[in-house]
């Protein structure tokens, strides 16, 4: 009983389909995974742009406002403003280490050792100003200007590989759900196609039998509900072929009661037409069955012997019709 369940149309079909469910939302989450990554790191990438923008900005403020305190104070600048500016910078300057990426940590470092030899400078002369003071600072932005092009350029080239790389992967997601969709497809047509060839082989085995040949048994075996069809057309066939078999074996007996008797022997059917006779009536008559075979009997027969078979076959006629009649209900 196990293996005839296991073989049910309605559960392999159920199994394919969650077969199929299961391939394409695999394909779908897998892919769905990896762009969540990648898009989680594209997000991090634009805020580390952001903050790297900002870092080099601030230091770059923190330039200008130590030109302007030389500018604002008549070019004598207050001692403790000097100071405050040298602990923004340093603040500002471990900022932006964490912000660039190892290779622009170098170039950061340049500007911090530029900036302290200009700030010695600056503390050897104070509170006059030292020589090419102003050229230095303006070098200093120079080389801040360029370290935050080429972090940001280093940044974009990273977004820009992780824009591509988002791409093949959402490719990839569809390519994926396609290929897990076709797989489905497949599965299903296999099924059905299995199942298009039971019915066809079925179909051929009652071809075989509408045209008399009650020899031939189908053997389909995969769906236990096309295996009942199959196994009721044997039974089915079976059974015909049993019965054809035993009118074939009355019939040849009748014959042989028929040939042996030594009177005339003659049967017609209801319209009165010639379906056997024995050798005795082919003796008589001096005609064999296949001369006299569906010939109106009454050919051979006097006019009053007509007369009277043919009332004699209107009775039995009626009779019969009378006999085939279903019974009325109760009224």
């Amino acid at each position: 009983m196990q293996s005839v369940q296991s073989r049910s149309l309605i559960k392999q079909f159920s199994r394919v389909v969650a077969i199929a469910c299961i391939l394409v939302i695999t394909f779908t989450v897998l892919g769905a995974y990896s762009l969540i990554n990648h898009s989680a790191s594209i997000l991090t990438l634009s805020e580390k742009k952001s903050e790297a923008q900002s870092a080099l900005e601030l230091i770059e403020q923190t330039l200008y406002d130590y030109l302007l305190i030389y500018i604002d104070n008549n070019n004598v600048p207050d001692k403790a403003a000097l100071t405050a500016i040298d602990q923004r910078f340093t603040e500002q300057a471990n900022n932006a280490r964490e912000t660039l990426s190892p290779a622009l940590i170098p170039h950061l470092k340049a500007i911090e050792d530029a900036w302290l030899a200009l700030r010695q400078t600056s503390n050897a002369a104070y509170p006059n100003i030292p020589a090419n003071s102003h050229m230095s600072n303006y070098h200093l932005r120079n080389q801040l200007t360029i370290l935050k092009e080429t972090a940001l350029a280093q940044i974009k080239q990273e977004l820009d590989t992780q824009y591509t790389e988002n791409k093949w992967i959402f490719a990839q997601v569809f390519i994926g759900a396609l290929i897990g969709l076709a797989l489905s497809v497949w599965l299903v047509m296999k099924l059905i196609m299995r199942i298009s060839d039971s019915l066809h082989k079925l179909g051929q085995g009652i071809a075989i039998a509408a045209v008399g040949d009650l020899s031939q048994r189908v053997d389909i075996h995969g769906c236990s509900e096309i295996e009942a069809l199959s196994e009721g057309f044997n039974y089915m066939v079976s059974e015909l072929d049993r019965q054809n078999t035993e009118v074939m074996e009355s019939e040849q007996s009748l014959l042989a009661v028929m040939n042996s008797a030594p009177d005339a022997i003659i049967t017609t059917d209801l319209n009165g037409n010639i379906d056997s006779w024995n050798q005795a009536a082919e003796q008589m008559f001096a005609y064999s069955l296949n001369d006299m075979s569906g010939q109106a009997f009454q050919a051979i027969l006097d006019p009053n012997q007509q007369t009277n078979f043919q009332r004699l076959l209107t009775e039995y006629r009626d009779r019969s019709w009378v006999d085939n009649q279903e019974p009325e209900g109760p009224p």
